[in-house]
């Protein structure tokens, strides 16, 4: 399995998908803060750590807002891959849409710096058009929810 993870922060998905006995060949993952790169080169691409032989090839691809994919082949940092994606996951930041942010900056998809990289990642996977896709956010207002719900096609499902 092929997976491209979106605003990848630490690389969850690679561990849960480990833990769900999913075997990924390439985890292509999206992420430009320097902690997360730090993070994931320790866990994931250091094939001597505990978590280093997950998968096949752990691959950082940089800032989502670079990223396209075309006829078979995902671009990014100047380069073009031919691959499959099987999996598309992402969670975009969230600060802007949680309903525990102060009312007068819960402002959704207006704030295109954190909340509005959840528009890139829509772009994203419907170029990609992934057999699975899996996205990650926390209970917002309803509008929101329902912007997302349409571009998505399809209705949350709450897990705790």
């Amino acid at each position: 399995m092929n997976v491209l993870s979106l605003c990848d922060g630490m690389s969850c998905a690679m561990l849960a998908l480990d833990r769900a006995g999913i075997k990924v060949d390439k985890y292509f993952s999206a992420e430009i803060k320097p902690m997360a790169l730090k993070l994931q080169k320790y866990h994931y691409i250091d094939k001597s750590t505990k978590y280093g032989k997950l998968c096949n090839e752990f691959i950082q691809i940089g800032d989502v807002n670079k990223i396209s994919y075309s006829n078979g082949k995902l671009y990014f940092d100047d380069k073009n891959t031919p691959v499959r994606i099987d999996l598309v996951c992402f969670g975009s930041p969230c600060q802007s849409f949680s309903r525990e942010m102060r009312e007068e900056r819960r402002v959704g998809l207006e704030d295109k710096v954190r909340s509005g990289l959840f528009l890139e990642c829509a772009r994203i996977l419907k170029e990609v058009n992934p057999k699975y896709f899996l996205m990650e956010n926390v209970i917002m207002r309803k509008e929101d929810e329902d912007v997302i719900t349409s571009m998505l096609g399809v209705k949350p499902v709450r897990i705790n």
